[in-house]
C-alpha cells in the first residue's frame, strides 16, 4: 500500500485542484474596529479551546501576552483547569507507555509522575504564573444549578448516545453529562454579571450557544479556534514582507528549538489523530499565512517542517481500510509536520519563537504517489507554502514538454519539463546554481474492479533531492527555502 505525501496544505482551500492559482490577500494596516469588539472586556477559555484540549502552557503565555496588550482579561473556570490536569495525567501515562520505543530510538526521555494531585499542581502553577490578568474562576456560586442542568437534562445537560442510541452502564442505566460545560457557562455569565457582549468565549463546543438559549440571556460571541479569535479580536494583518524574511531565516536558524519529540496530529493516515515523535533532522519547507499583532509584536505563521518521525504502524483489510496496528511502531521517513509558530518582535527584529499545535502530519509509508493526472501540479501546489510564492499564477500545464521561469525571492526558478504527464516524464528544476530532478513513472493504469471498487491511475514520485530524498512532492519547496543567495564577492 502507498500513500501520497502531497498533503503539505491540509485545509482544502490551502490546495485547489487546478493549473491557476490566485489569492486575493487582505489588506495591509489595521482595519476599523467593530462596536462590539471595544466593549469585549475578557475571553473566557474552555478546555478545549487550545492544544487540542490538553494543557499547553507556551500556547497560553502566547494568548495571555496577546491579551494583556490589548487590555482583556482571560477567564478560566475551575472545571478547565481540572480537565486538563487530568489530560495532563494521561498524556504522562501515555508518554511512560512509549518510553521504552523513544529510548530504543535515541531520544531520552525522563518517567514522568502520574499522580492526578502532581498533575493538579503543575497546571495551577503554570496558569498562576501568566499574571493577574488571568483569573481562575470558582464555580462555588453556579455549581448547584450546574448539577441540575446535568440531572434534570436542561441544556447543555443531555444524555449520551453513540449512533443514535442512548449509551447505558453494565446495569442498564443512561449516562448523563453536561454539569461540566454548564458550570463553566455559567460561571463566564456570572463574572461579567450578565452582560454578555463584556467577553467572548472561546470553545470548540456548540453546547454554549444551546446553553446560553435555554437560560434566556443573550447570545454570547463563541470563536472555534485561535485563527478566528486573531482576526476578529486581536485584529491581526497580514505581516510585511520584510517581516517575513526575516521570521523565516530566524526558523531557519533555530529550527532546533522546535521540539517535535512527542506529538500528536491529524494525519493522511487514518481519520483519527496519532501519535508521533520527531527522530530527524528537521528540514524546513513551508511558511505560509503570516499574521501580524501590531500591539502585542507578535507574528503568527503556519510552518511546514520535513523530518523523520516515529509513529504507529498501519495496516489494512480487504477493503483498503487503514488501521491503526496496536503497539506497533515504525519510522517514516522524511514527513511533512504542518505545525503553528509564533515569533515575538522587538524593534522591527525577531527575538524569539515559541512552537503552537502540530495542524497536519504527512508521511509516506512506501513511496510519494500521485493521481496521474495531476503529475507535476502536485508540486506546484505545495509551492504555494514558500512565502514569495503565496499567490503565483503558472499558465503552462505541463502536460507535455514545457518550460517555465518563476521569481522567487528574487532570483529566477528555472523549471524545464519534459516526458508525458500520461507516461514518464521528468521535472528539472534550478535555482542559484542549484539543481535537482524530480521524475515521475506510471504506478497502474487504472481500472475498474467487480463490485463497484475502482483503482485511480497513478503516478510515483522519485528525487534527487539530498533534502528531502523520500519526500520529492516537496523537494521543489526544498530547493527554494534552503538554497542561499550566491555570495557578491
Amino acid at each position: 500500500m502507498t500513500s501520497s505525501g502531497s498533503g503539505i496544505l491540509p485545509d482544502p482551500m490551502r490546495a485547489p485542484k487546478m493549473v491557476t492559482v490566485t489569492k486575493v490577500k487582505p489588506k495591509d494596516g489595521p482595519r476599523a474596529q467593530p462596536d462590539w469588539v471595544a466593549k469585549v472586556r475578557a475571553i473566557g477559555v474552555d478546555t478545549n479551546a487550545i492544544g487540542n484540549g490538553s494543557f499547553n502552557v507556551v500556547q497560553l503565555q502566547r494568548l495571555t501576552h496577546q491579551a494583556k496588550q490589548h487590555g482583556l482579561e482571560l477567564w478560566i473556570p475551575e472545571p478547565v483547569m481540572w480537565e486538563w490536569a487530568e489530560h495532563l495525567r494521561s498524556d504522562r501515562v501515555e508518554l511512560n507507555d512509549v518510553r521504552t520505543r523513544l529510548v530504543a530510538a535515541g531520544i531520552q526521555v525522563e518517567p514522568q509522575q502520574v499522580d492526578i494531585d502532581d498533575a493538579l499542581s503543575f497546571v495551577r502553577n503554570g496558569l498562576e504564573s501568566l499574571g493577574e490578568h488571568v483569573k481562575i474562576l470558582s464555580i462555588e456560586s453556579v455549581a448547584s444549578e450546574a448539577l441540575m442542568d446535568q440531572i434534570l437534562l436542561r441544556a447543555p445537560g443531555e444524555r449520551i448516545s453513540r449512533d443514535g442510541r442512548i449509551v447505558r452502564t453494565p446495569a442498564g442505566k443512561s449516562v448523563k453529562t453536561g454539569a461540566s460545560d454548564s458550570a463553566i457557562f455559567r460561571t463566564f455569565l456570572n463574572q461579567a454579571r450578565g452582560k454578555t457582549d463584556s467577553y467572548v468565549i472561546l470553545s470548540g463546543d456548540s453546547d454554549a450557544r444551546k446553553a446560553h438559549k435555554a437560560w434566556n440571556v443573550d447570545a454570547v460571541r463563541v470563536f472555534k479556534g485561535i485563527d478566528s479569535l486573531n482576526v476578529e479580536i486581536f485584529r491581526m494583518m497580514p505581516a510585511p514582507d520584510h517581516l517575513i524574511s526575516s521570521c523565516v531565516e530566524f526558523l531557519r536558524q533555530n529550527l532546533g528549538q522546535v521540539d517535535l519529540t512527542s506529538f500528536r496530529s491529524r494525519n493522511n493516515l487514518v481519520e483519527t489523530d496519532l501519535d508521533f515523535a520527531g527522530i530527524g533532522t528537521k528540514v524546513l519547507v513551508g511558511f505560509y499565512d503570516a499574521m501580524l499583532d501590531k500591539p502585542s509584536d507578535v507574528v503568527m505563521c503556519r510552518a511546514v517542517v520535513v523530518t523523520d518521525v516515529l509513529g504507529p504502524e498501519i495496516t489494512y483489510d480487504i477493503y483498503g481500510e487503514a488501521h491503526e496496528e496496536p503497539g506497533a511502531q515504525r519510522t517514516y521517513e522524511d514527513s511533512a509536520v504542518n505545525l503553528e509558530i509564533t515569533f515575538e518582535v522587538e524593534n522591527g527584529a525577531v527575538k524569539s519563537l515559541s512552537m503552537g499545535e502540530v495542524r497536519f502530519t504527512s508521511v509516506i509509508e512506501t513511496e510519494d504517489e500521485v493521481l496521474e493526472e495531476d503529475g507535476p501540479l502536485v508540486i506546484l501546489q505545495s509551492l504555494t507554502a514558500v512565502p514569495d510564492m503565496s499567490d503565483f499564477e503558472w499558465d503552462e500545464l505541463f502536460y507535455d514538454s514545457a518550460e517555465a521561469s518563476f521569481e522567487v525571492d528574487g532570483d529566477p526558478l528555472l523549471l524545464d519539463f519534459s516526458g508525458s504527464v500520461f507516461d514518464e516524464w521528468t521535472l528539472l528544476a534550478t535555482y542559484r546554481g542549484a539543481q535537482i530532478s524530480i521524475s515521475g513513472w506510471p504506478r497502474n493504469d487504472g481500472r475498474q474492479l467487480d463490485e463497484g471498487f475502482v483503482v485511480e491511475a497513478t503516478t510515483a514520485l522519485t528525487t534527487d533531492s539530498s533534502l528531502v530524498g523520500n519526500h520529492p512532492s516537496l523537494a521543489l519547496n526544498a530547493l527554494v527555502m534552503n538554497t542561499p543567495r550566491p555570495s557578491s564577492t
